[in-house]
């Protein structure tokens, strides 16, 4: 005991008191239960009881790290103490509570994760001779990567005949089976608990537990209860859960199915399928290779030994870890200029790159080694040769599997789709992306993480990206990507950031036909009008946001009037053309944000009503202005031909629209051969009546 520092209580039974416990030496966290015992001699046969708990080495099982027993002076009793692993995840008590508070049902894929994942472990410590007792979503942890673990249990668990009656019965009555309390039982008990457990899961939206608790009461009395609420399952949930539940909750135990039975159902079976086992194989590694464990020294300067140093200590989370975050400084450090002189990229091996997915894989419940590893990958991905290793499929699997196993982290989250985002730049890594589920996994970081603005942004961009491929925009709008991204626009609007990402996403995104509701549903355009207002002069935005308009008022009526219309009631006059206008006013100098602008003005043009507020506003005098700017440099060939003058009298249109002469001469020469520009101005022109009076000198020009 002197190893360790008691932190605080976390709970007390029949058997002892359980807590937080501290390794003095380690600075590691554990739970340290202790089981009072009646005699020293009683002390010593628990002692050996608990033994037979090492021997449950399972990635599903709880790990115990230590036994030993102890007098405890204050008490004056003796203790056997197990020391076991601290999941900071809390347990399944925890998820089910949530889903009962909000009566919401548990997705299925979740519940068949969960049930195979306690049917494995369940068979694992049978097949060792161990029976739980005290099975209950209290005593099933989570682990780091989201994966359950059968702990806490109980000292006399070890079966001699498989027929024992116990010194004593101990645990939670609502999830024991009806034999435990009157005669012989065996494992089979077990599975009766796991049947209750599977209860609970199913009906979140019918029973909170205390329900749950009096309808299992009732079950083993009268079991046609349980037809009735299979009932109520059936609304959310397929016969194939009814049938497994129907065999589990089986009130006489002799025709109830151990756990090895249960397995050889289709439906258990694609339950397992749904697990993943990989990590009982490393727990067997770790101990093969402890004495590889040893701090990165030297020099950090060659990435060939860093990646030789994550070889060797591969299944060692901590060191791989260090590994990863030492080559990502040094990518990073490359990255930079040093004394206005570039350096030299970091040269990685393919072999090595595909270790390094390998590692991530192996280690996949580690959150600061998903990060480093994420950024060392979207830092390779840039500039890489298009046939590189890092686009092929068993490469980019790492990426789906990272943010579905931390989608609660959003650090993660920022970090897989900044490699998103950077594998988005090759069409090849895009469409696989975008196969292995990469756009529903985008999408899933924002809906998990809507206050973070940074991963927003990082989501949009890489959004963007992807949907440049027509078959990726297909994905994103069944997946109503445009719902997200405005979503994100509107909440973080005040953000350049992601109102020049959430813009350039629904430029994609809004060619899809599907769109429109969404985004009317949500004022789309009240928030991109908000958004280009707020930052009126950053010219990336008010281009992205007038290109988005554009798309979006062309083919919908709805989206055209809504740009006229305020968010405030007590405005009368429209509030998108006069954002237009003072955009036009702060970038008429800026080709690429006129061009946007003229198209939008064109489009909203296509609307009798909207064109008399434009005339109402004097658009027409920018227009023509516009028109000025960027006519294209053509002659009429009875002139002779100077190329710098224009075809028409260049001063009179000047004093129409209030333009002095030399700026716009100036104007004039830097942009004389943007066509562009003066199609849809002139359409423009032609809608707002104004088109005629230049139309002769449009049809005087003759092309030399």
């Amino acid at each position: 005991m002197e190893n360790y520092r008691l932190m605080e209580r976390l709970g007390k039974g029949g058997q002892g008191s359980v807590y937080l416990a501290e390794h003095k030496q380690e600075n590691e966290k554990y739970v340290l239960k202790k089981v009072e015992c009646f005699d020293e001699s009683e002390a010593n046969k628990a002692f050996h009881e608990a033994l037979a708990l090492q021997k449950l080495d399972h990635a599903y099982v709880c790990g115990y790290k230590e036994f030993f027993v102890m007098w405890d002076k204050e008490e004056s009793s003796m203790f056997v103490c197990i020391v076991m692993d601290y999941y900071k995840k809390g347990d399944l008590r925890a998820i089910i509570r949530e889903y009962q508070e909000k009566k919401e049902p548990m997705p299925e894929d979740k519940i068949k994760k969960f049930l195979g994942e306690i049917i494995e472990a369940l068979v694992f410590v049978h097949q060792k001779g161990i029976i739980h007792r005290d099975l209950k979503p209290s005593n099933i942890f989570v682990k780091d990567d989201g994966a359950l673990c059968l702990g806490d249990f109980g000292v006399s668990t070890v079966m001699g005949d498989l027929r024992t009656c116990p010194r004593n019965t101990v645990g939670t009555t609502m999830y024991m089976a009806p034999e435990v309390m009157t005669q012989a039982y065996d494992e089979r008990s077990d599975v009766w608990s796991l049947g209750c457990i599977l209860m609970e899961m199913l009906t979140t939206t019918m029973f909170n537990q205390q329900q749950l608790a009096e309808k299992l009461a009732e079950i083993k009395e009268d079991t046609d209860v349980l037809e009735y609420i299979f009932e109520d399952i059936a609304k959310h949930f397929s016969n194939d859960w009814i049938k497994t539940l129907r065999a589990m909750l089986k009130v006489k135990h002799q025709t109830r199915p151990t756990a090895e039975a249960l397995l050889m159902m289709g439906f258990v079976q694609e339950c397992v399928e749904a697990s993943d086992s990989t990590q009982a194989d490393k727990r067997y590694r770790q101990k093969q290779t402890k004495n590889r464990i040893r701090p990165l020294s030297g020099s950090r300067d060659d990435p060939d030994r860093i990646v030789e140093y994550i070889a060797d200590t591969i299944d060692h989370e901590e060191c791989v870890k260090n590994g990863l975050q030492a080559l990502r400084e040094l990518l990073d450090l490359r990255a930079l200029e040093h004394d206005g002189t570039p350096q030299p990229p970091v040269t990685i091996k393919q072999a090595s790159k595909n270790l390094i997915t390998l590692a991530m894989w192996d280690n996949i419940g580690n959150r600061d080694l998903q990060i480093a590893g994420c950024a060392v990958l979207a830092s390779l991905a840039v500039g890489a040769e298009p046939n590189d290793v890092l686009f092929t499929p068993e490469v980019l699997a790492i990426v789906n599997k990272v943010m579905t196993t931390h989608r609660g982290c959003s650090d993660v989250q920022q970090q897989a789709a900044a490699f998103i985002l950077a594998l988005s730049a090759n069409s090849r890594a895009s469409e696989t992306i975008c196969q292995l589920g990469g756009i529903q996994d985008i999408l899933n970081a924002m809906r998990d993480h809507p206050n973070d603005a940074q991963l927003q942004a990082t989501c949009c961009s890489a959004l963007w990206g992807l949907t440049v491929v027509e078959s990726s925009a297909k994905i994103a709008a069944e997946n109503c990507a445009v719902r997200e991204v405005c979503t994100a626009l509107k909440n973080h609007s005040s953000l350049s950031e992601v109102a020049e990402a959430a813009a350039a996403a629904m430029i994609s995104l809004c060619l899809d036909d599907g769109c429109f509701d969404i985004v009317n549903k949500v004022d789309g355009v009240g928030s991109l009008l908000t958004a280009m207002d707020t930052h009126i002069k950053n010219a990336k935005v008010v281009r992205n946001i007038c290109m988005v308009l554009s798309t979006l008022v062309e083919p919908n009526e709805e989206c055209a009037y809504r740009v006229l219309t305020s968010d405030k009631p007590e405005d009368e006059k429209p509030a998108g053309i006069p954002i237009i206008i003072k955009a036009y006013e702060l970038h008429r100098d800026n080709a690429e944000v006129v061009e946007a602008i003229v198209n939008l003005i064109m489009e909203l043009c296509e609307y009798e009503d909207i064109r008399l507020d434009l005339n109402s506003y004097k658009v027409v005098n920018y227009l023509k202005e516009i028109h000025a700017k960027y006519f294209k440099n053509e002659v009429r060939q009875s002139d002779g031909g100077d190329s710098g003058r224009c075809p028409y009298d260049v001063n009179a249109e000047m004093r129409h629209v209030g333009v002095g002469p030399s700026m716009l001469s100036e104007v004039y020469k830097r942009y004389r051969e943007n066509k562009d520009i003066m199609g849809p101005c002139e359409t423009a022109l032609d809608k707002l009546g104004a088109g005629k009076a230049m139309a002769p000198r449009r049809s005087s020009v003759q092309v030399k």
